[in-house]
């Protein structure tokens, strides 16, 4: 069982703190009345860093620099988070039915996938995997081109657009927007 966070601050201690940094700063007197400081970062029970300083000032200044960094990072997450937001809702609205998605993966060879969007709903695409045509070969290379409407299989894709706006296809692909241009593949008999 881990120790309480309570456990590590020593007896006297005082604690610091700024708003949304999501930090808290405990400055003390250590050994031969040393200044010293500990912070504790988000959640976590045990200290993130902990120093003894030449003087108070030296100390005062890790403490406001250190709660500094944190709201900057705190502040930093957040805006990220909501240009993730923003860029999603953009793909979203500039997403049309209709519109061709390709999805390029492997491991020691390069596979084109091609998706096609078929319904929006709400936050969701659908999207249908769709055939490829072949534009040119070249030694070890095929360069594909989407045949749209031309779907393989039944199945339909339930999806949304990630922070990038893209749409994340599993834990090692996501497709991307196509421009029409043919696609590089690996070509038949090249790959492992």
């Amino acid at each position: 069982m881990k120790a309480p966070r309570e456990y590590w601050i020593p007896k006297g201690a005082v604690e610091v703190n700024l708003e949304g940094a999501n930090c808290v700063v405990y400055t003390y007197l250590g050994g031969k009345d040393a200044p010293c400081a500990m912070s504790f970062y988000g959640k976590k029970s045990k200290a993130t860093d902990r120093y003894r300083f030449a003087t108070v000032e030296k100390r005062d200044t890790w403490v406001a620099d250190t709660l500094a960094n944190a709201k900057a990072w705190e502040d930093k997450k957040a805006e990220d988070k909501a240009k993730r937001a923003a860029d999603k809702k953009e793909a979203m609205a500039k997403a049309v039915v209709g519109d061709i998605y390709y999805c390029s993966w492997g491991y020691d060879q390069t596979n084109i996938d091609f998706y096609e969007i078929v319904a929006k709903k709400g936050v969701n695409i659908e999207i249908r995997k769709v055939s490829k045509i072949l534009d040119r070969s070249e030694r070890g290379a095929d360069y594909v081109c989407a045949k749209k409407g031309s779907y393989i299989g039944e199945e339909v894709i339930k999806k949304r657009f990630n922070g990038s706006g893209n749409i994340t296809m599993n834990s090692y692909s996501s497709a991307y927007p196509w421009s029409g241009t043919p696609k590089y593949e690996t070509a038949w008999g090249y790959g492992h």
